[in-house]
């Protein structure tokens, strides 16, 4: 039987929506992918008395408790506190934590406010992790035959955490065996056309079972498998389902848009710069999250205005005059002004109205050309997107991203080489 896990994420602004709670869904995530149940998320204002009534109603049904947030050293840091009422469990100051606390802030070149001292104290019996990203402590606290987990609200000192003390703490304590799952990532398909194209290989497969998650110009297919020959059963219908999208998928598992591209580019012994207008400088910051990207990005112009984009991209003045800047005629200029001035083999570039104004009859907000040029080809791509300013950005980026990414599998297949990610 897996054991069953129950996430308590605490913290005012989440319960009154001013921050959105991302920390649940990456831990329901990894546990899954470990075999562990994750049976309930619950959340809670930073308030001793909510905290410990959830703690308490919790542990009732899990085995497994994870706690993100309110262990900060501010006084809405609560849940310490709370989790002191809730398990009858004293706290107690520990010298060492404090130590490690001070020597955080001397590394940050800062002074040491007297409050974050409090982060020292833990509860009584449990076990502490130590703080690596941050100065706020977590702690394991063993109740019979439970075991709650308290961890930072901030997500990459939560993450950290997570994966270096509570995952390999769990192997050793409720082990469970690992649920074998993919997932196939693709790019320019909808979710229904997706399950249509493929919905008779889903149901064909036993043991298999696979869930469709749409993201911005993505959807995911997920893919876990139990039972007898779990991994063999994850392969075959992976292959198959490789085999009937093609070039639908982009990659899988960890692979992102502008990871895939780089791959190509390398893979191609190809340099890219890109201009962009509506976007302001998204897609060079995406690419540039890539570890190594210098090998093949050379560098982007943010031209926001007609004047830049005429004087850093040579944008000759007649197109912004007659066909305006939000037009193919731009955008090819743009995106060959890029390589040109850059130096590159590819130039990318992205005009468009992202909104929530400024948009016309014949020109309406979330219209988007999104260019490729290179030495041989010019290629450009209309798109008209109805969202919010900064999701017509995002997803203007994702279908730059995908533009590229076709053009470089036709150039890969022109010369007889293979696709990545498989």
């Amino acid at each position: 039987m897996k054991p069953n896990c129950a996430i308590l994420a605490v913290g005012t602004e989440l319960t009154s929506g001013l921050s959105l709670n991302t920390n649940s869904a990456f831990i329901a995530q990894y546990l899954t992918r470990m075999g562990y149940e994750c049976g309930s998320f619950t959340g809670v204002p930073d308030d001793i008395n909510k905290i410990a009534i959830a703690v308490k109603w919790l542990l009732e049904g899990a085995d497994i408790l994870i706690i993100t947030g309110g262990l900060g050293p501010t006084v809405d840091d609560l849940t310490r506190e709370g989790l002191s009422k809730a398990l009858d469990k004293d706290l107690r100051f520990d010298p060492r934590l404090a130590k490690i606390i001070e020597k955080k802030f001397d590394q940050m070149c800062k002074p040491m406010p007297e409050s974050a001292l409090h982060q020292a104290n833990i509860l009584e019996g449990a076990i502490p992790i130590e703080p690596t990203l941050g100065t706020a402590p977590g702690m394991i606290v063993e109740v019979k035959d439970k075991i709650v987990f308290a961890l930072p609200g901030v997500p990459l000192e939560m993450k950290k955490m997570l994966e270096e003390n509570v995952i390999p703490f769990l192997k050793g304590k409720k082990p469970s065996r690992m649920v074998p799952t993919r997932t196939i990532k693709t790019c320019g398909i909808g979710e229904v056309f997706l399950e249509e194209k493929v919905k008779d290989i889903l149901v064909k497969h036993e043991g298999v079972a696979v869930t469709i998650l749409a993201h911005p110009e993505e959807v995911h297919l997920r893919l876990s498998a139990t039972g007898p020959r779990a991994e063999e059963k994850l392969t075959a219908i992976k292959d198959e389902l490789s085999a009937r999208l093609g070039n639908i998928i982009y990659g899988f598992d960890e692979d992102t848009l502008e990871s895939v591209v780089g791959e190509l580019l390398l893979k191609c012994g190809l340099r890219l710069g890109v201009a962009e207008s509506c976007t302001g400088g998204l897609l060079g910051d995406r690419i540039t999250n890539v570890p190594g990207s210098s090998r093949y990005f050379l560098g982007g112009i943010v031209a926001y205005s007609n004047e830049m984009k005429q004087r850093l991209l040579m944008v000759p003045e007649e197109i912004l005059q007659k066909q305006e800047a939000v037009s193919p005629e731009a955008s090819l200029a743009m995106s060959d002004g890029a390589r040109r001035v850059t130096g590159a083999d590819i130039g990318l570039s992205i005009t468009g109205i992202a909104g929530p104004t400024g948009g016309t009859v014949e020109k309406p907000v979330g219209l988007v050309f999104v260019a490729l040029s290179s030495e041989s080809k010019g290629v450009c791509k209309r798109f008209v997107f109805s969202d919010s300013r900064e999701m017509v950005k995002f997803r203007a980026s994702q279908l730059a991203f995908n533009t590229l990414r076709l053009f470089l599998l036709e150039e890969l297949e022109s010369k007889g080489g293979e696709t990545p990610g498989c």
